[in-house]
């Protein structure tokens, strides 16, 4: 669709459909915009929730906000969500476009409230993997799939 406050198309791609131990349908994509996905302008992480099977759908809700990708999410015994997606927006605010490593958030509450960004930081959530590399340019990067 056309976002008229960004001056810019969305474009939503990797869902991902979680069923809750309570029965829930948890729904989560990444979104990005076409002319400012290397920028962080106009994408992230949203979620949906549907209490009836996929009858009716919750209000989209936006839980991050940077360039990413392939969220995907568990539900632990304890009840806790966790979702972990690759995170580039951190190094895109470095010029580091070749970077990247797999941010976590966690939700306690069945999808309502999200945690994990980092205290003082902008972009960076809680992170399982980051790797540095120096790459054939010469600049270091990391590369959180390794």
């Amino acid at each position: 669709y056309y976002d008229d406050k960004i001056d810019d198309t969305i474009c939503y791609a990797t869902g991902e459909l979680l069923q809750l131990k309570n029965g829930w349908l948890l729904f989560a994509c990444s979104f990005r915009s076409l002319g400012g996905y290397m920028y962080n302008k106009g994408c992230g992480i949203e979620i949906m929730i549907s209490k009836d099977n996929g009858q009716t759908w919750g209000d989209k809700k936006t839980i991050y906000q940077g360039a990413n990708w392939e969220p995907q999410m568990i539900q632990l015994p304890s009840g806790e969500i966790q979702m972990f997606f690759t995170q580039q927006a951190p190094y895109f605010e470095q010029g580091l476009t070749d970077s990247v490593e797999i941010g976590l958030l966690r939700s306690r509450d069945n999808g309502a409230t999200w945690t994990g960004k980092l205290p003082g930081e902008k972009w960076r959530v809680e992170a399982l993997s980051r790797l540095a590399q120096t790459g054939t340019n010469g600049k270091e990067f990391s590369d959180g799939m390794a």
